[in-house]
């Protein structure tokens, strides 16, 4: 993961690391870059200085494996990060909140998160798309508040899907990637060699 200024001048390398880095996102402070690491069979989140240094681990999530999407977002007052894993025990994924520096979640939520994961702007809880076995929910946002831990729907775009969604800086606008499927296509062809 590098770092640049805009006009592309003054590029930083911030990740000398073995294995993937990836996802890099700023945390609320807008000093430090977070991102998603791969390191031989661990999946971590590692945290470095925008201007580059030592590479710092936040969380390790040894009940993950590589081959499971990890989702994280951090906190809008950045003292806060969730984060996808798979509950062995159950056999299914769920999202483990923490105080940033801490060993132990604050909080384990039992959602599923699947493409949208992100935290809400007043920092009382996540907006996600969930992901549920013989569930297809394209077109719906869910919230889940962090203290109840209950989810209840923020957005419906039916018969549309949603892409992606997020927030302005300020809370009060929400802009949205959406679409349909108009129709499918296939394309049948001889197996013949002619």
């Amino acid at each position: 993961i590098w770092r640049m200024d805009i006009d592309a001048s003054n590029q930083v390398l911030l990740t000398d690391v073995s294995g993937w880095a990836q996802s890099p996102r700023f945390a609320a402070d807008g000093q430090t870059v977070v991102f998603d690491w791969m390191r031989e069979r661990d999946r971590v989140l590692g945290r470095v200085s925008v201007s580059g240094g030592t590479v710092e681990e936040m969380a390790q999530s040894e009940q993950t494996p590589a081959y499971n999407a990890l989702y994280w977002t951090m906190s809008p007052d950045g003292k806060h990060y969730a984060y996808t894993y798979t509950d062995q025990a159950e056999g299914r994924t769920k999202v483990a909140v923490k105080k940033v520096g801490s060993s132990q979640p604050t909080t384990v939520l039992n959602i599923w998160p699947s493409g949208i994961f992100k935290w809400m702007p007043e920092g009382d809880g996540i907006f996600y798309k969930e992901r549920q076995g013989g569930y297809q929910p394209e077109n719906e946002i869910l919230k889940v508040d962090i203290a109840t831990g209950k989810p209840q729907l923020l957005f419906s775009s039916l018969p549309e899907y949603i892409s992606d969604m997020t927030y302005s800086r300020d809370g009060k606008k929400i802009g949205f990637v959406r679409g349909r499927n108009i129709s499918n296509s296939i394309l049948l062809t001889s197996a013949l060699a002619k």
